[in-house]
């Protein structure tokens, strides 16, 4: 049986699990297990950081 994980995901590793398919609920479900203070407003600000379309509809308003 493997061990349980006791650290909270890196940026990369929550990237990498979107990468693979992963829904943003399924990403924050892991995530907030082990890191109380991740709210999914969070996780999105992780996970789509650098898409160029949400910085553009964020400056279009």
């Amino acid at each position: 049986m493997r061990e349980r994980r006791t650290q909270p995901y890196s940026a990369e590793e929550l990237r990498a699990m979107r990468r693979d398919g992963d829904s943003v609920a399924q990403i924050h479900g892991r995530a907030y297990r082990l890191d109380r203070s991740m709210t999914k407003d969070r996780l999105r600000a992780i996970l789509f950081e650098d898409a160029p379309a949400r910085q553009e509809a964020l400056a279009n308003g």
